[in-house]
């Protein structure tokens, strides 16, 4: 791994669990859908600005010839389908839980790594992956699970459904990623993904509530402007940049530092606390997912 990526690794969690907790208070005051829309559509001025300050070209030939097919699997799966559901997730159920179910995008890069690109399986992974499970459960469920069954807004729902469904459409969105990159800038990639998903969505919202497109209040305006920054032009162009040398279910693992990340702002923005149930499920779940980059780092080292 270089030091770039790693570092990319490491940082892009960060903005994008704070991205989380943003676009849980947008949810107060804006539909889900429009957050998505124009949050895509906001990053990419700022985007472009971004490419012109590194004197780079936008690449688009490539991306809609030589990448052509895996270009159009990351914008259907990650910029239209899986940013949809995620954000409506997001907005009905906890900031916390939102963070903490993200964890399971590493379990389901590991399948489809195992399924469509030959990843060996080992029974030391096999374990880290059954902790990683384990781990989700605990922090999902309700801690007086058995005492009281399932009250309040601990209680899995809709809102938890819709973020793991998401997920699966990310988590495969992570192998044609790999191929996209080795060919484009992560800019590059960016710009023109969240172009068409933005459009796409913000068409989606017009035929769904028309009404509301244009008529949101201030704070929800700046509310998704935060989110964009820190999701789409920081958090998702750090996310890009990893997969030029790290493989994908190892950036998967990376991002569960979201779960360090998250809760104390969690805390902090939604004053949302852990349980001691809770917090040990937490735990179980980045001492899995670092289990599994340090055990990828081995036989990095071995081959």
């Amino acid at each position: 791994m270089s030091r770039q990526g790693l570092a990319a690794a490491v940082a892009a969690p960060f903005f994008i669990a704070l991205a989380v907790m943003v676009a849980k208070s947008a949810g107060a005051v804006a539909p889900p859908l429009l957050i998505t829309a124009y949050s895509a559509l906001m990053s990419v001025p700022l985007l472009l600005l971004l490419q012109r300050f590194r004197g780079n070209d936008l690449q688009i030939g490539t991306l809609f010839g030589e990448v052509r097919g895996p270009f159009l699997q990351v914008l259907v799966t990650r910029s239209i389908i899986g940013s949809a559901l995620l954000v409506v997730g997001f907005t009905m159920t906890s900031a916390l839980k939102s963070i903490l179910l993200l964890r399971l995008e590493a379990l389901f890069v590991f399948i489809w790594s195992v399924l469509l690109r030959k990843e060996r399986v080992t029974f030391a992974k096999i374990g880290l992956i059954l902790s990683l499970i384990l781990g989700s459960v605990l922090v999902v469920l309700p801690p007086d699970l058995l005492a009281s069954g399932l009250p309040g807004n601990q209680a899995p729902n809709v809102g938890d459904l819709l973020i793991v469904t998401a997920l699966l459409f990310f988590s495969y969105s992570y192998l044609p990623t790999e191929d996209v990159v080795a060919k484009v800038s992560p800019t590059n990639i960016n710009i023109t993904a969240n172009t068409i998903g933005g459009i796409t969505v913000l068409l989606l919202a017009l035929s769904v509530n028309p009404g509301q497109v244009f008529n949101m209040p201030p704070q929800a305006w700046s509310l998704i402007f935060a989110y964009a920054c820190l999701f789409s032009v920081v958090g998702i162009n750090l996310y890009y940049f990893a997969f030029k040398t790290i493989k994908p279910w190892i950036i998967a693992c990376f991002l569960s530092l979201e779960v360090v990340y998250g809760i104390p702002l969690a805390w902090a923005m939604h004053h949302e606390m852990l349980s001691l149930w809770q917090a040990a499920g937490a735990l179980t779940v980045v001492a899995a997912t670092t289990g599994i980059g340090l055990l990828n780092a081995r036989e990095q080292a071995r081959s």
